[in-house]
C-alpha cells in the first residue's frame, strides 16, 4: 500500500520523544488542533492499542478511531483509521 513518510529533526533522545508519541492519552497537551483522546483499550500501548482521537479539521470537530498496527518501541508506530470509505 503506498504511503508517506514524515522526518523531523528533534533534539531530545529517541526513548524521551517516542514516549511523546505514544502516549495517545495525553495529546492533546502537545498538539494544537487535537481536542482531546479517549483511549479505548486498557494498558500499555502495543499493536492492538485502540482509542478515539477528536480534532479540528477546518474549523470542525472531527472524530476518528485510530488503531497501532505496528509498534516497535523506540522505532516505530503505525496508526490506522478508517473514514468514509478511506483507509489512512
Amino acid at each position: 500500500m503506498p504511503g508517506f513518510a514524515f522526518t523531523q529533526l528533534v533534539n531530545a533522545p529517541i526513548p524521551t520523544v517516542f514516549a511523546a508519541f505514544s502516549d495517545f492519552e495525553h495529546a492533546a497537551d502537545r498538539v494544537t488542533d487535537i481536542v482531546r483522546t479517549e483511549m479505548l483499550t486498557p494498558g500499555p500501548v502495543g499493536v492492538g492499542t485502540k482509542f478515539k482521537e477528536t480534532r479540528k479539521v477546518f474549523g470542525k470537530e472531527s472524530t476518528e478511531t485510530m488503531e497501532v498496527t505496528a509498534f516497535e518501541p523506540n522505532q516505530l508506530i503505525e496508526l490506522t483509521a478508517n473514514s468514509c470509505g478511506a483507509e489512512f
